[in-house]
């Protein structure tokens, strides 16, 4: 009998295995300044360290999870997480169609995490890594490794594929939406909770994730998602509505940014809340986390 142990997952070898991740990530207390929240985009696209270059005095995490929807109980989740005694609570929101789906409601990796038996979250905390090492794994995967993940104590989750393959999502989102268009009901009960949240002094962004030109062309010709209609409603309820040029950046799969990707559009993120948040600082704290950049790489 032989027996093969699986090796420390990732490229960078982050120290966390994926069981412990999601134990830490929704254990997490009251103590952030900004919290970004979303699907497996926000998951993948947003690394806390990386706007913190920027930002500088804050403390950020990231609260996504795999096809998450914006329902109720996710969205009070990630506030739970805003330190109430912050100068500058903010919530950074990754809109996609699939989020603002009925089935993302349903079927939601925020509800199957927070879901577990209690024993089971313990023994992932206590004992993740031995669990991840026993996980099964296929030779080839050990032999010539095509993607790899690494899981952060800061929520962010850095996919990188070798080669890319821009392709590799396209055939889920031709069928995901069929039966399962954007919801304007679950447009309704976001908008009225971004309401609530500017009355409470909470600074609220949101931006659509960056994807491949043909990942967007199908999902605003098969979801319904009308994105300027909701943009219009995010803004008249107090949010702040932050644009990228997608082309700026490298995507792994047709759906989520490359690790390296993902910083630099991390960066650009933090200098979008900081020029919405403060426009008469945002310039010189941009300026000084340009400064850091090159030497705090993650």
């Amino acid at each position: 009998m032989v027996t093969w142990l699986r090796p420390q997952e990732g490229h960078d070898r982050s120290g966390i295995s994926r069981e412990q991740f999601w134990t830490i990530k929704l254990g997490w207390s009251q103590e952030f300044d900004l919290v970004a929240g979303g699907d497996s985009r926000t998951l993948c696209d947003v690394s806390p360290r990386a706007m913190q270059e920027v930002a500088l005095s804050s403390k950020i995490a990231n609260f996504g999870f795999n096809y998450v929807g914006f329902n109720k109980d996710y969205l009070s989740g990630l506030m739970s997480k805003l330190n109430p005694r912050s100068t500058s609570k903010t919530i950074v929101l990754g809109i996609t169609p699939r989020s603002l789906a009925p089935l993302n409601q349903r079927v939601s990796g925020y509800r199957e995490e927070s879901e577990r038996p209690h024993w089971r979250t313990m023994l992932n905390s206590h004992a993740g890594g031995l669990l991840a090492s026993l996980r099964p794994i296929a030779i080839r995967g050990i032999v010539k490794q095509t993607s790899s993940k690494d899981f952060y104590p800061d929520g962010w989750m850095a996919v990188r594929m070798n080669p890319p393959n821009p392709d590799a999502d396209i055939a889920v989102y031709q069928s995901i939406f069929t039966g399962n268009p954007v919801s304007e009901g679950i447009v309704d009960e976001l908008s009225a909770t971004v309401q609530q949240w500017s009355r409470q002094d909470i600074q609220v962004f949101a931006f659509r994730p960056p994807v491949t030109a043909e990942m967007l062309s199908i999902e605003n010709q098969r979801s319904g998602f009308r994105e300027a209609d909701f943009i219009r409603r995010f803004t008249d309820t107090g949010g702040i509505w932050l644009t990228f040029d997608a082309s700026k950046y490298q995507v792994c799969d047709g759906s989520h940014l490359d690790a390296e990707s993902a910083r630099i559009f991390s960066r650009d993120l933090a200098r979008g809340v900081l020029e919405g948040s403060f426009p008469r600082a945002a310039t010189s704290e941009a300026k000084n986390g340009e400064n850091r950049v090159h030497a705090n790489n993650q």
